[in-house]
């Protein structure tokens, strides 16, 4: 069902004229292709190493160009997988689980790859290892111990004499192929987020038995990823959200909303509507810590929490009609990803649009005070935060095909409202028994799509 769902989503891509792709589309469809390409290579012959290592290479292209991750073809990620346990003698059995069959390691595997790592620290493990780490996930059970690992090859990456070795034979290994498909500096960012999705992962199950290793790759996550992805909008988000996060929510908001609206500018210039729909709901969540400073500012200009949030009396307040604003693009630009984007990607964009629009009737209401930011009621704030929980609760753990707007079931085959184009339905009969509630929101939403850029 999941093959077929991508499918479907690959053939709406691909009727798409290049003119009319966003990069996030023309991502999605690089994906498919290298993936499709490795199953090929992977099916046709015994493979050399050096051929091995130039698939691993591929799957991790396919990697580097995904949003989030992206199993388009889950027996090539598995068959990854089991090179990679082989290599490093890592034993493996396969269950039953509800969602089909899985794989579960026994032993200490993150000890396992770090001795591989410490015998052959050259391209081709390092290819491996990165490729069959990204395959958790797509029928093998988390492993939440291989952060080590990943913190380990992040700093042994950085050394000068190994660099320079390792990019001689980055290049050696693509000397035959048309034109490279990867650099050094994407292979050390792919191991950063490998490394940052652990740490994701320790934070939702509650271990918090590695402070120090979960600490370093949050570092590398915010010193390295604005340096290796320059040019990547989207890892640039991820850089300004982990940073900030780990400075806590109050400390230098202000420059966060500074730097989240000039990427959404930048996003919005370039088309990308995957980016500009996560700038715009993340700003609209920060709606109201920023204005809980703006509104103490504006009373005793000057105070020490003022320079805490990274706020001035020069600074220019963004008012609370901005935030709507910003808002209303988010959906826009998120409407233009349905039907033409995986599931996987677009799981983040429902969770991050549930956390705005708890938001958004407080921000109305300020914006009906003068369009001032108002010291906020904690009782209402209160409410608020409340009402965003159980929006958040009921989109926890999103499937990687969405769900009917109306019952809540994750589905693979969802059909957009004719209207707005902003909520998907599972079946003819949820859409009606839904029109009561969605009918003022739809009409207020309609947007003319004429001309526009998927």
């Amino acid at each position: 069902m999941e093959d077929t769902f991508i499918e479907e989503r690959l053939a709406a891509a691909m009727k798409l004229s290049p003119s009319q792709r966003s990069p996030e589309v023309a991502a999605f469809i690089g994906a498919c292709q290298l993936q499709q390409e490795v199953a090929r290579e992977g099916q046709s012959r015994r493979l050399t190493r050096k051929q091995q290592a130039l698939c691993d290479l591929k799957l991790i292209r396919s990697h580097v160009l995904s949003i989030a991750p992206f199993f388009y073809r889950p027996g090539v990620q598995l068959a990854t997988w089991g090179r990679l346990c082989s290599a490093a003698n890592v034993t493996e059995v396969q269950v039953a689980g509800d969602t089909g069959e899985r794989f579960m390691v026994v032993g200490d595997v993150g000890k396992r790859i770090m001795e591989l790592l410490d015998s052959d620290f050259s391209i081709g493990t390092l290819l491996l290892v990165a490729a069959g780490a990204s395959t958790l996930g797509a029928g093998v059970a988390p492993i939440r111990r291989l952060l080590p690992v990943f913190n380990r090859v992040i700093e042994k990456m950085q050394r000068p004499a190994v660099a320079a070795r390792l990019r001689q034979e980055l290049e050696q290994l693509q000397a035959d192929l048309p034109s490279s498909l990867l650099s050094y500096e994407q292979l050390l960012t792919r191991f950063v987020l490998l490394g940052c999705k652990d740490c994701e992962d320790l934070a939702v199950s509650g271990d918090k038995s590695m402070p120090d290793e979960v600490d370093l790759a949050f570092r590398a996550t915010a010193q390295l990823l604005p340096r290796l992805a320059a040019d990547q909008l989207w890892l640039q988000f991820c850089s300004i959200v982990t940073a900030h996060r780990d400075r806590g929510c109050s400390v230098g908001i202000v420059s966060k909303v500074k730097q989240v609206r000039e990427l959404l500018e930048r996003a919005q210039q370039q088309g990308s509507n995957f980016v500009a729909g996560h700038c715009g709901y993340e700003l609209a969540a920060c709606a109201q810590v920023y204005g809980w400073y703006a509104a103490r500012l504006a009373k005793a200009p000057g105070q020490a929490w003022g320079s805490l949030a990274g706020l001035d009396a020069a600074e220019t307040v963004a008012p609370p009609s901005a935030f709507l604003t910003w808002l209303k693009q988010a959906r826009q630009a998120h409407t233009r990803c349905l039907g033409v984007l995986p599931g996987q990607w677009l799981a983040g964009l429902k969770a991050g649009q549930q956390r705005a629009l708890a938001w958004k009737p407080w921000l109305k209401a300020q914006q009906q005070l003068g369009d001032r930011w108002q010291p906020p009621d904690l009782a209402e704030v209160g409410l608020v935060r409340a009402q965003g929980a159980r929006q958040a609760k009921s989109a926890a753990q999103p499937s990687i095909y969405g769900r009917c707007t109306g019952c809540g079931t994750p589905a693979a085959h969802l059909q957009l409202c004719g209207g707005c184009k902003q909520v998907q339905y599972c079946s003819r009969s949820c859409q009606k028994a839904d029109w009561s509630r969605h009918k003022a929101e739809c009409k207020a939403n309609q947007q003319p799509t004429k001309g526009q850029t998927v």
